[in-house]
């Protein structure tokens, strides 16, 4: 049976080539020591270019916030923007995220950075113009929320948490 066969010849190959292999812990330092820096390096010009395209983005949405008041509701919501007034009013900043345990916020946040990824790479498909768009929203986004913290004193505790979660997205 030729079916029979070449179902068994292709699951030989993947056995071979997927096969269980202990990997030693010198893989992983390895892996940080030379695989990180020669894949930055290899992809250098693209990082700044997205870095700039990002940073400028960002710029924009700190520079609208500044100069519209009702440009971070816009971006944002009213119903976001007045409870995170609110809570550093009361001291308490970053409440809104506290709301829920931290595994649910962790999860949450998880998920999210993973449906912004993927979307980012399916519009990548397109010649990066989706890619591109959602990069200068994020921007924009991440500028006017910036702002909203430097405007009551709170930038410095805002950049700490929200970069945490917002450079791996």
């Amino acid at each position: 049976n030729p079916a029979l066969y070449l179902n068994n010849l292709t699951s030989t190959f993947h056995h071979t080539i997927y096969r269980n292999r202990a990997e030693s812990w010198k893989r992983i330092i390895d892996f940080w020591r030379y695989d990180v820096p020669l894949t930055v390096h290899e992809n250098f010009a693209k990082l700044i270019y997205a870095f700039t395209i990002f940073t400028i983005a960002a710029g924009i949405g700190w520079l609208s916030a500044a100069y519209e008041d009702t440009f971070v509701c816009l971006i944002l919501g009213d119903y976001y923007v007045n409870k995170t007034i609110a809570n550093i009013e009361a001291g308490e900043p970053m409440a809104i995220y506290s709301s829920a345990s931290q595994q649910d916020m962790f999860f949450m946040i998880t998920i999210n950075n993973i449906t912004v990824s993927f979307y980012a790479f399916v519009m990548g498909i397109f010649l990066s113009v989706g890619t591109l768009v959602m990069m200068l929203q994020n921007g924009i986004v991440l500028g006017a929320f910036q702002f909203l913290f430097y405007k009551h004193k709170y930038l410095l505790i805002c950049v700490l948490i929200v970069w945490i979660h917002g450079v791996l997205e």
